[in-house]
Formats: structure tokens, sequence, C-alpha cells
């Protein structure tokens, strides 16, 4: 049996962002809106969200899932379209990011995008050293913590 004629289970992917296009027609069939969460406002994500506040989430949703074949755009990570996103709005504020954390720890994602990382200077100020690691104790706990791989801005934890 081809791969092509296998069956992979859905492996969710939690992407700690800002903004995120959630009725785009490229990604919409791989986001987790049962999971998706926006922590500035205290609700859930739906498929009727528009763009929050910036289109970096949008880029890192495409590059992981990104529908195959449907003749839209190009494809992302997943060419037999299990990966699914876990979009986790924040403020970038230390607070809201140990949540994120902690919810898709809580909900079992064993995988969180993180690409703002400390070595681009979004997060908070107090949460980042000069040398761009984190200085924020409570969120390099909660990092560390985290049981499955946190990859932000180039660094895997």
């Amino acid at each position: 049996m081809g791969l092509e004629n296998a069956k992979f289970s859905p492996v969710k992917i939690a992407v700690i962002d800002s903004g995120l296009l959630a009725n785009s027609l490229d990604l919409t069939n791989n986001i987790d809106f049962n999971l998706s969460y926006d922590f500035t406002n205290n609700r859930k994500i739906s498929s009727s969200d528009l763009d929050f506040s910036g289109g970096h989430g949008s880029e890192v949703a495409s590059i992981i899932a990104s529908e195959f074949s449907n003749n839209l755009s190009g494809t992302g990570l997943s060419s037999r379209n299990n990966l699914k996103i876990v979009f986790l709005k924040t403020d970038y504020s230390s607070a809201q990011i140990i949540e994120a954390i902690n919810y898709a720890k809580d909900n079992g994602i064993k995988i969180i995008n993180a690409s703002w990382g400390c070595s681009n200077n979004i997060v908070s100020p107090n949460a980042c050293s000069l040398d761009g690691d984190y200085s924020d104790t409570a969120l390099k706990v909660a990092i560390e913590s985290f049981p499955g791989v946190f990859c932000d801005g180039g660094w895997q934890w």
C-alpha cells in the first residue's frame, strides 16, 4: 500500500500569535475552532473572525497547514491535511503567553509555534533580556515545563 492511500491522524499545532485571518479559504478546514482561543478578549475564535491585528499568524498558520490540493495557493507542510492549527491569540504579554502555553498543555497539544521569540523584541520588555533570552522567570518555567515541542523564533526547547 502506498502512502497516497494511507490515513494519517490529525496532529494539533498551537500557534501563539497576535492575529489570524480565520476565514481564509486556504486555512478554514485546517483550523481547530473548538480549541482556538483569543486570550485578549477571553473568547473562542470562530471561522467568521477576520484578521485581528496583523498577518504574521496567518503566514505561520499557512506554512504549517494550508490546505493541500484546493487550487487556491501553496500547500502547507501537511500534504494529507492532517496538521490542524489551534490558534491562540495573545497581546504578547508574559501573562497571556503563559495562559496560552498552559491552555495548550491542558488540551493535550504537543507542539507550539511561537515564532515571535525574544529575539524579535515583540514580547513585553520585562520578559526578555538584552541577549534575547527569557528573563521573566514565570514565562521561562511555563516554556520549560511544556511537555512537547516549543519552537520560538529559531529556538527549540
